[in-house]
């Protein structure tokens, strides 16, 4: 019993270490996102092929804080 919580006790410790480890990409993958919407409020009523490329890598984005 007692070796079951000390591996309960890792897995948990690990699972922390694990999820702040990711908390640092999230935030950077978030602060882009607002970058790229206010960048592409900016040249609303345009169309570029910047344009098309700040959207297919606002896309992009999306999917990789998914």
């Amino acid at each position: 019993f007692v070796l079951v919580l000390d591996v309960d006790k890792v897995e948990v410790k690990e699972m922390t270490r694990n999820s702040t480890s990711l908390l640092k990409p999230m935030l950077l993958l978030s602060g882009l996102a607002h970058v790229l919407d206010t960048l592409d409020a900016s040249f609303q009523g345009t169309q570029s092929p910047q344009l098309e490329e700040l959207h297919h890598l606002c896309e992009n984005v999306l999917r990789a804080k998914q």
